[in-house]
């Protein structure tokens, strides 16, 4: 295994762009109907902590 590079506050803001870059090219098809804007952020917050 590679050593973890050390996290940044750029590398934080490099890595949360990408991710929105990519996330954005899916239909999560589990968001359809949903209208609780917490749900959606817990949602997307746990993918974007497993990444």
């Amino acid at each position: 295994m590679g050593k973890k590079e050390k996290l940044t506050i750029l590398k934080l803001i490099e890595e949360a762009q990408i991710f929105c870059v990519s996330q954005s090219k899916f239909q999560h098809k589990e968001l359809f109907g949903v209208t609780d804007g917490k749900a959606v952020g817990t949602l997307i917050e746990q993918k974007f902590q497993n990444i």
